[in-house]
């Protein structure tokens, strides 16, 4: 696995800023331009901000960190 850099940490968090700024917002009005329901245009907004979130937390525990293998390597010696 590769290091996590200050930079890759920053990179991933602006992306999963960005898309649960937009990805709710485009959703809503493309429901709302094709259903004429703000029932249906709300809920589908909602689901998309809770499916960005829930790609962001499990790509947060996705991440090898290398502290705690090196931890374990520490504690066996």
């Amino acid at each position: 696995m590769p290091i996590l850099t200050l930079s890759s940490v920053v990179q991933k968090l602006m992306f999963f800023t960005a898309a649960m700024v937009f990805l709710p917002l485009v959703t809503f009005f493309t429901c709302q331009y094709l259903f004429e329901s703000s029932l249906v245009s709300g809920g589908s907004a909602a689901l998309a901000a809770n499916l960005v979130l829930i790609s962001y937390i499990v790509v947060a525990f996705a991440e090898d960190t290398g502290s705690d293998s090196e931890t374990e390597s520490k504690k066996d010696q």
